[in-house]
């Protein structure tokens, strides 16, 4: 797996990975409409560079094929990083592409941008989502109760956050 700058054409097999207004929800709390044009998702992409300083990134197997999505802004006031619209494609699920996407994310964010933690934030009933952060090494930094409305349903929550691991200097 590798990671790459989102192309256009990428937008279609995104849109293609929400099966539903829960799962779109979970992945953009509302910040484009569900079903969206796929022209709408680019111009909110290049908002997203122009205000955020974000950049969206799709991970590909060796083939070549789309298989994940993220996007990752950059925080000056805190020399951090933030994700989002993290997505892998549900029939993919399970072979650990999500883990790889996000080691793969990381290491860009703490070598190439030099920031010293990445944050993100999570549903609290996205169960699968929060086992993956925590495997890749993301710990709790702050909880929101009913934080988006979802229906009827107030959703929690929570900021995950991995701090940049710490060189070892001392010699053997």
């Amino acid at each position: 797996m590798r990671i790459r700058p989102c192309r256009e054409q990428d937008i279609s097999c995104v849109k293609r990975w929400i099966t539903s207004e829960r799962v779109h929800d979970m992945w953009c709390a509302g910040r484009l409409p569900y079903a969206f044009p796929e022209a709408l998702f680019l111009e909110n992409l290049k908002v997203g560079e122009a205000e955020w300083d974000q950049s969206a990134f799709t991970a590909v197997g060796d083939d070549g094929e789309p298989l994940g999505f993220f996007c990752i802004s950059y925080r000056r006031e805190d020399n951090s990083a933030f994700m989002s619209q993290i997505i892998v494609n549900e029939k993919e699920r399970g072979r650990g592409y999500g883990r790889q996407m996000l080691e793969l994310a990381l290491c860009y964010a703490f070598t190439i941008w030099h920031v010293d933690a990445v944050r993100l934030g999570v549903f609290e009933n996205n169960a699968p989502a929060r086992v993956l952060y925590a495997k890749v090494g993301f710990h709790e930094e702050e909880y929101t109760p009913e934080a988006f409305s979802h229906g009827e349903e107030k959703w929690g929550r929570y900021i995950l956050c991995v701090r940049k691991p710490q060189e070892n200097n001392a010699k053997a």
